[in-house]
């Protein structure tokens, strides 16, 4: 673990003390404070960003099933993180020794095939790749659902896409 004093830097002190002290009178402190305060804002802010990003979760079902629990049911814990159901009859099936092309059909005729999956199980990039299960019964305001989405949002994968769902 890093030291938490490690970026506790005043710029303002740094650039006096870095100053020749035969040169060190009234105006010049001021006019070097006055130079380096930028800084010291910057740095303030790099702080408060740094204070608040959460490194105690990690991007692990286990982990951000845990705290959405705890913010949202935190005496049944019903809330669960489950894999994403893929339904085979909205892809297009290939195999790579057929060499002849495929058609791919406008959205909104009957043969229209959305997303592709091959051997490899690669599928489309507009699935979801886990669902966010509420228990039955179970409502969220706007404003609830918001939270829960910037929990999620933060503790997941950047490629990862998710839905939430009811049982």
């Amino acid at each position: 673990m890093i030291n938490s004093d490690y970026y506790n830097i005043v710029y303002t002190r740094i650039g006096v003390l870095l100053h020749p002290s035969f040169l060190r009178d009234e105006l010049t402190i001021i006019l070097l404070r006055a130079f380096l305060s930028p800084l010291d804002d910057l740095h303030a802010q790099f702080t408060s960003l740094k204070n608040g990003i959460d490194y105690k979760n990690y991007s692990q079902v286990c982990y951000m099933q845990a705290m959405i629990n705890n913010y949202f049911d935190p005496l049944e814990r019903r809330i669960k993180i489950k894999n994403s159901h893929v339904d085979r009859d909205s892809y297009l099936l290939w195999k790579e020794s057929v060499k002849k092309p495929i058609r791919f059909y406008k959205e909104g005729s009957e043969n229209y095939k959305p997303f592709g999956w091959n051997m490899e199980g690669q599928l489309g990039t507009r699935n979801s790749d886990f669902d966010i299960v509420l228990p039955k019964g179970f409502r969220l305001s706007e404003e609830e659902e918001n939270k829960m989405r910037n929990l999620a949002n933060q503790s997941k994968l950047a490629s990862k896409i998710y839905r939430i769902t009811n049982e």
